[in-house]
């Protein structure tokens, strides 16, 4: 399974990205600002995250998600 993560730089965001890369494969994260941890892919948007990935994990502000 391919995980990805909405709001991967943010604390709770790296938490879960190296939780999901010891149970899964991490397939990348979104990042408002542009950085992610080390190594990982940063699709430019939602829609392209959710096109290399299994499942999405949402730790963005709600108003990101509207839109999408």
């Amino acid at each position: 399974m391919r995980i990805g993560i909405a709001g991967i730089s943010g604390r709770m965001g790296r938490l879960l990205a190296e939780e999901a890369a010891l149970l899964a494969a991490l397939a990348g994260g979104t990042s408002r600002s542009g950085t992610g941890p080390e190594g990982v892919v940063l699709p430019p948007d939602l829609a392209a995250l959710a096109k290399i990935s299994d499942i999405i994990i949402d730790f963005t502000l709600a108003s990101t998600v509207v839109p999408h």
